[in-house]
């Protein structure tokens, strides 16, 4: 009974959220701001439940753990792949007037709406950068209006080399070029030291680190919170990825089957943050 009761409010949910969905679509709109515990957020709409994790805060919720354990007020995180300033608007709260996050995002869609809930939540410690992360002297990037979703842009991308250069789309615009930095050029013009790189980038994570632990010494790699992507890239590919941390001088947490830390052995962020575990129950 209490199973068939779950369905049933399940599926009413779903109505609510596509009759929603058409009327906001209806007069034009696509979007809504929500208020959650972490503060105001203007999301599009949509019209599965599957599809509205964030609007309940429901997105990934052991990564709201291990932000709340380990960011500190007065840190510097960057952030790779903001999105619409779901965990944005978190990390914010947590570093404090006296810390910074540098947020990452390229797609003009995401960045847009990116750029409304910084201001809609006056987060003054938060630097939007409408730039994509990956290899030094990459070629900038052309969006076009077909490239509005994450996984088709970035399927556009993805060939284990997505940030070279790609055919420029007929209908992009300037607003859709964007240009390619890479993390250890960023920490080295801005002379940066950030405490913790936070990063899902839908399997570009790869150009990132290969740069990171490349370029930038041991002594200054932050600590790293990431999504793996095995569907993309392998679980060979991940396992080099985990190796070459470890090669570095990283502990590796395993947070979820898809998502670890890895931290820095010789880093003072390593004792301020009390992280060099591989129990992931630390974290939940």
């Amino acid at each position: 009974m209490k199973r068939l009761f779950k369905a049933v409010q399940w599926r009413l949910h779903e109505l609510y959220l596509r009759i929603e969905y058409l009327f906001y679509r209806l007069f034009g709109r696509e979007d809504k701001v929500f208020q959650l515990k972490r503060g105001a957020l203007i999301l599009p709409l949509a019209p599965l439940l599957r599809m509205n994790d964030r609007r309940y805060e429901l997105k990934e919720p052991y990564t709201d753990s291990v932000l709340h354990k380990i960011l500190k007020p007065g840190m510097t995180v960057f952030e790779i792949g903001a999105c619409e300033g779901y965990f944005t608007v978190l990390i914010s709260k947590l570093i404090g007037e006296k810390g910074r996050c540098y947020s990452f995002e390229p797609m003009p869609k995401y960045a847009d709406y990116l750029e409304k809930n910084i201001q809609l939540n006056s987060l003054t410690n938060v630097i939007q950068m409408r730039k994509a992360v990956g290899l030094k002297d990459s070629e900038p990037i052309t969006f076009s209006d077909e490239d509005e979703t994450s996984y088709r842009a970035i399927s556009k991308l993805w060939n284990f080399s997505p940030l070279k250069s790609i055919d420029q789309s007929a209908g992009a615009t300037a607003r859709n070029r964007v240009e390619v930095i890479s993390i250890s050029q960023f920490m080295k013009e801005k002379n940066l030291r950030p405490d913790l790189i936070f990063i899902d980038v839908e399997g570009c994570e790869t150009l990132v680190f290969d740069d990171l632990l490349r370029n930038v010494e041991s002594k200054d790699c932050p600590a790293v919170y990431f999504e793996s992507h095995q569907q993309i890239y392998g679980a060979e590919v991940l396992n080099q990825i985990l190796e070459n941390f470890r090669m570095k001088g990283f502990s590796i947490s395993k947070v979820t089957p898809n998502h670890y830390l890895a931290v820095p052995e010789d880093n003072a962020f390593v004792a301020s943050a009390m992280l060099a575990t591989n129990d992931s129950s630390k974290f939940l």
